[in-house]
Order: C-alpha cells, then sequence, then structure tokens
C-alpha cells in the first residue's frame, strides 16, 4: 500500500500542479523529499508532477473528507439512535448529513464502519437480505418487533390440500 502524505506534502502538490509555486520557489530540501517519492521528476529541464504525486493527493483528500464524514456520521448516530434499542439504516444516516450533496455513499458508509470498528456502532442484520442491515449502538439489544400475519382465517379452511402442496 502507498505510503500516506501529510497536509504540508499535499499543499506542496497542490500549489505545484496549479502553478500557484513555480518549481523556481521551493526549497531543495522539499524538492529532494518530493522526488524521492516519486512525485516530481525533470521533463525539458523543468520539475513536473508525475502521476505518483496525483493520485497520492487524491488519496490524501478522500482520506480528508471521510475524517470529515466521521464527524458528521457520529453526530447524526447519535440524533437517530437516541433511545435505547433504536436502530437506523445507512440511508437515513445518509440524508441526514446532508446526502450526496455533502458526502458521497461510499464516504458515509466507510465513516459508519470506521465508527464502528471504534466501538461506537454496531451492524445489527435482520436477515441474510443485504437490504436489511441496521446500524445500532454498540452496546444496546435490538428486540424484534412485534408483527401480526394479515391471513383471513376463512381463506386458509377453503384452500384444498392439492393447492397447498403446489
Amino acid at each position: 500500500m502507498a505510503k500516506e502524505i501529510d497536509s504540508y506534502t499535499a499543499s506542496l502538490i497542490t500549489n505545484l500542479g496549479s502553478s500557484t509555486l513555480s518549481a523556481d520557489n521551493i526549497s531543495a530540501l522539499d524538492a529532494v523529499k518530493l522526488s524521492t517519492r516519486g512525485f516530481i521528476e525533470i521533463t525539458n529541464d523543468s520539475l513536473t508532477l508525475t502521476s505518483k504525486a496525483k493520485n497520492a493527493l487524491r488519496r490524501f483528500e478522500r482520506e480528508q473528507k471521510i475524517e470529515e464524514a466521521i464527524e458528521a456520521v457520529a453526530l447524526a448516530v447519535g440524533e437517530l439512535l437516541k433511545e435505547p434499542g433504536a436502530v437506523t439504516q445507512h440511508r437515513a444516516v445518509w440524508n441526514k448529513v446532508g446526502g450526496p450533496a455533502k458526502f458521497d455513499r461510499d464516504t458515509v458508509l466507510k465513516a459508519m464502519n470506521i465508527l464502528r470498528d471504534r466501538g461506537v456502532i454496531n451492524n445489527h442484520q435482520t436477515s441474510g437480505n443485504n437490504f436489511q442491515i441496521y446500524w445500532k449502538r454498540a452496546n444496546d439489544i435490538v428486540t424484534a418487533p412485534d408483527f401480526e400475519i394479515n391471513i383471513d382465517s376463512k381463506s386458509i379452511e377453503d384452500t384444498d390440500e392439492e393447492d397447498l402442496s403446489k
């Protein structure tokens, strides 16, 4: 796995990529660090960013977005799961934190998984169906909901045994 970059390196890459900072204005130490990591190369007597630098910057920005989402998701989960034994689905949390306008679905799900790993929330799956995965507070006990079967007893009596075997 690629080594993560820090915010200083990310800002150097961003500024070099946007021409806010020219290669002539970076320190020799920064140039050596970027070159050692494979983020810059010399092309036609000038420094250029490599695709490795762009990928590292993209990963850094994604991780920053996930860190931002973790805080928002933790607040949303706290509001949605106030009652003991309450459950919620991923979509409700996603909508609560601003939906697609603020975070994409995968970012919110990764934030929820990180909160699960930290012991804040847990999954609660009611069946083998992936659309029935719920989230609960870590140590809450979730009781099965009460439900009724809406079957007319007369229609059961009218059914032939032959119909039931089909």
